[in-house]
């Protein structure tokens, strides 16, 4: 499990340490974005920063022989910055999967950034799905969108849409199968793409 978006200290993260004020995204006032909760949005449109998170990756393939990532918050990082990923992991004989956590920012270009929204842009990527999540164990971020699991059952047909890759034109949809991303995210393009998976999130 990847996590570069929730660091404990900003300035002692290893990739500040390395590049002092590189690491995280801010303005030019130098006021830190917080669309990761804790203000240490990973700055990876900058080539170290980049470069850094590809050779990461790509060490612990080589020299642990771990054969998947799941990155956190995956929606705030780069697409350039994913592609370099798959560029690391080229040289790598098992060819490790990548995939993550499709959330991000409300106003994030989608086209840029590896978001739920944008996942019609990606080649080859697999991002989870995360109105899957809260379809099925209720919103982490609401006390009253409790999930299917506690009797909502009107989210039954986003949950089998997502279990069959969010095809639109499958016969039954209709709105409610668009998840809280609208119906542009019914355009995964196969069920191959989308990393299905539950997990209990306390906030």
């Amino acid at each position: 499990d990847v996590v570069y978006n929730h660091v404990y200290t900003v300035v002692a993260h290893y990739v500040s340490q390395a590049a002092p004020g590189y690491s995280v995204r801010h303005d030019v006032r130098v006021k830190r974005p917080s669309d990761c909760g804790d203000c240490s949005d990973v700055a990876s449109e900058w080539a170290v920063v980049c470069e850094s998170v590809g050779g990461f990756v790509r060490c612990c393939a080589i020299e642990f022989n771990v054969d998947g990532f799941r990155f956190d918050l995956m929606g705030l990082i780069e697409q350039s910055a994913v592609e370099q990923l798959y560029v690391e992991l080229g040289v790598v004989d098992s060819s490790p999967s990548v995939g993550g956590e499709s959330r991000g920012a409300s106003d994030v270009n989608c086209i840029r950034e590896t978001v739920q929204l944008g996942v019609s842009y990606l080649e080859g990527e697999v991002v989870g799905d995360v109105s899957l999540c809260d379809a099925i164990r209720g919103s982490a971020f609401s006390d009253e969108d409790i999930g299917c699991v506690a009797g909502i059952v009107e989210e039954d047909t986003l949950i089998f849409t997502v279990m069959f890759g969010r095809d639109s034109s499958r016969e039954g949809i209709d709105e409610t199968g668009c998840g809280d991303c609208g119906s542009a995210s019914t355009d995964f393009g196969g069920a191959d793409l989308v990393l299905e998976y539950v997990e209990i999130h306390d906030n």
